[in-house]
């Protein structure tokens, strides 16, 4: 099963679409959206003498935000709500016959990591008992797929430290696997908690995304 990846902001993790333009920074090529660029430039203005932008990916100076129309034209569809999106992907693809499945509003915000988690059902059976040195490239490339998903949840969700391990619980990977997600998520946090101290959280937006 494929698991299809939406265009996001990698600042807000919005999707993109009409109400979120995409726009591409220059000269460094790295992009965001027209909400996040406007904010962007708020906050340069009110804590800056200087009143140049700087990319919130590399730190480089920004002398135009232009827009993305290749991306507009993709994207012009998409559903803005990526809770909701990923809600009805989730769904889309559990079988329970004869169950009404209902998204509490504590699920939404792993929707994505959990559809992952089902995507790979046949893979993470077959890597069962499979040491991670014998991993195929494959196998690793699904692991940082789904380690990936969950971080970039986190970073857009307030989901506590306790709880985003008692997910990983709940996921029932193979060991080898679950060792992997679970440095992952502990050393997200460890970097959370420092870098929360100086308002700096934009550093793992900048690096996990």
């Amino acid at each position: 099963m494929d698991c299809i990846v939406t265009p996001v902001c990698p600042i807000c993790y919005n999707s993109y679409s009409s109400k979120y333009l995409p726009r591409v920074l220059y000269p460094c090529g790295h992009g965001l959206c027209n909400y996040c660029y406007l904010k962007l430039k708020e906050h340069t203005a009110e804590n800056s003498d200087d009143s140049t932008c700087l990319c919130p990916k590399c730190r480089e100076p920004i002398v135009e935000a232009m827009s993305n129309y290749d991306l507009q034209e993709i994207t012009q569809n998409v559903d803005t709500d990526i809770m909701g999106y990923w809600s009805r992907r989730l769904l889309g693809v559990v079988g329970l016959e004869g169950q009404t499945v209902h998204i509490n509003e504590n699920v939404k915000p792993l929707c994505q990591t959990i559809f992952t988690r089902i995507c790979f059902q046949e893979d993470f059976t077959v890597m069962e008992g499979t040491e991670q040195i014998l991993w195929t490239e494959d196998e690793r490339h699904k692991v940082k797929a789904l380690s990936r998903s969950m971080i970039q949840s986190l970073l857009r969700n307030p989901i506590e430290k306790e709880d985003a391990l008692n997910w990983i619980s709940v996921f029932h990977l193979p060991p080898s696997v679950e060792k992997v997600i679970l440095f992952d998520i502990n050393k997200f946090y460890k970097s959370k908690v420092f870098l929360d101290s100086m308002d700096a959280m934009w550093i793992l937006d900048a690096i996990l995304t």
